[in-house]
């Protein structure tokens, strides 16, 4: 049983199949707007009481955060492979020329970003390595996302559009980045919803070595504020210290 963090809907919930529950429901009104939860455990059942009435405890499916909009993961890296292409757009003048591509599947519209740029040089010392941009590390980056279950990345898949081979990651709807967030001085009701998922964003760029993190590759979901990391395509280094844009991380010698 665990708090501190309130809980999204202000109920208890389960993570890692009902080994983890949060119990932080916001129960000081005036500034987490929850309420005070009474958890019943009775043998292999849990029911939690609002004071009014007892409510059913779902226990989650060990997949947190896997799912978007209704669907898996798993489904949308389907739909990305297998949805018929209506239309594509460019998208700013960013180095890696990236294109918003509009998707169709039995009646399912969505978008994603496509993504084509491959510079690696062949046969390259160990120093041109740090001039590297590439989508084949969007792919990798997601891959490892989901290995350690952080599942903070889009769903991103290898796809050949128009002959070129190149990323193609799902576009999350009502998003805002860090730019705005910042401009507008926008910020949660507790600041610790912001806090924990830096970390694991610090954390994840130490481990692929991101060097391209900026405050625009940092969205929020506006209806949950989940974070949402994308633009991975200048990682995987080899240089064995933190990204320069965490210079107060102390750099391991066995990162590589």
């Amino acid at each position: 049983m665990i708090g501190h963090t309130t809980t999204i809907k202000r109920v208890f919930e389960s993570r890692i199949k009902g080994k983890v529950i949060n119990t932080d429901t916001g129960l000081y009104r005036n500034y987490y707007r929850g309420n005070p939860m009474l958890l019943a455990i009775n043998k292999d059942k849990f029911e939690q009481f609002d004071g009014r009435r007892w409510l059913s405890f779902e226990v989650d499916n060990g997949r947190y955060r896997a799912i978007y909009q209704n669907r898996s993961y798993q489904d949308w890296e389907q739909l990305l492979k297998q949805a018929s292409i209506t239309e594509i757009k460019p998208i700013g003048n960013g180095v890696t020329r990236s294109k918003k591509v509009y998707l169709e599947h039995d009646g399912l519209h969505f978008k994603a970003i496509f993504k084509t740029e491959n510079i690696i040089p062949k046969n390259a010392k160990t120093e041109q390595y740090r001039n590297t941009d590439s989508y084949a590390y969007e792919i990798a980056a997601c891959r490892i996302d989901r290995g350690l279950g952080l599942n903070m990345i889009p769903p991103t898949i290898l796809r050949t559009i128009n002959r070129k081979k190149g990323s193609l990651q799902l576009w999350i709807d009502y998003t805002f980045n860090d730019v705005d967030r910042i401009k507008d001085k926008r910020y949660p009701s507790e600041p610790c919803v912001l806090s924990y998922q830096a970390s694991l964003l610090n954390m994840f760029d130490i481990l692929i070595y991101n060097e391209d993190r900026t405050l625009s590759s940092i969205l929020y979901t506006e209806a949950d504020w989940l974070m949402w990391m994308i633009d991975h395509s200048r990682s995987f280094r080899t240089i064995k210290q933190a990204p320069k844009y965490l210079p107060n991380t102390q750099s391991s010698k066995n990162h590589h």
